[in-house]
């Protein structure tokens, strides 16, 4: 099976789509007030974990026509994640469309952000970074550490995407799964942050 995955350098195959995601940072536009809302559940707090993967049906039925999808990711029951001062740059928000195409599709764009509590943007918008296979499957990731301007630790509340779909208007999203690694700690106590330190570097690629 193959993939491609483009950034400002050009195409890059893999032989995996997500090991072909490739990131690139940029400043964008902040999304729409009327976005979807989509639940995740982070599992049972205190939790240390290298990933977290949800899968949803909320876009099922979407037929791919070139729009621009506004969706919000909430954690359940108040969560948040926490990132630490070991948790490296490649931390990545990663969300992956499967559609009824036998065949590749043109990619995903847009931009996305971590918010905090009140649902803020934690920085500016960042181009996502995009990949999609050739059994019709499309992904995009948000690399939040990449540019350097938030300091760590800190907690995020969710993510928020801007997400602009390829034009294929026979075509159909049947499926979604959204992960987060390497993460810290997911969590709805609080947990001192002069703890950060203790925590070893997790690094366990979405959907390995």
């Amino acid at each position: 099976m193959r993939y491609r995955a483009f950034s400002s350098r050009g195409a890059v195959k893999a032989s995996a789509l997500f090991a072909g995601i490739v990131a690139a940072v940029s400043l964008g536009t902040v999304g729409s007030a009327h976005a979807t809302t989509i639940d995740l559940d982070l599992g049972t707090p205190p939790h240390v974990t290298s990933k977290v993967t949800n899968s949803f049906d909320a876009l099922n039925g979407t037929a791919l026509q070139g729009q621009t999808l506004s969706l919000d990711f909430t954690f359940s029951h108040g969560e948040f994640v926490r990132l630490f001062t070991v948790t490296s740059n490649p931390f990545v928000a990663l969300l992956k469309l499967q559609t009824n195409s036998p065949d590749m599709l043109d990619f995903l764009s847009g931009t996305g952000f971590l918010v905090d509590q009140q649902g803020n943007p934690l920085q500016q918008p960042q181009q996502l970074g995009s990949a999609a296979g050739n059994n019709g499957s499309l992904a995009a990731g948000l690399f939040p550490l990449l540019p350097g301007d938030l300091q760590r630790p800190f907690d995020f509340f969710g993510v928020h995407l801007d997400l602009t779909l390829p034009v294929a208007p026979s075509i159909s999203i049947t499926g979604e799964d959204f992960c987060s690694s390497p993460i810290a700690m997911l969590h709805s106590a609080s947990v001192p942050v002069s703890r950060a330190t203790s925590f070893p570097t997790m690094a366990a690629p979405c959907f390995s």
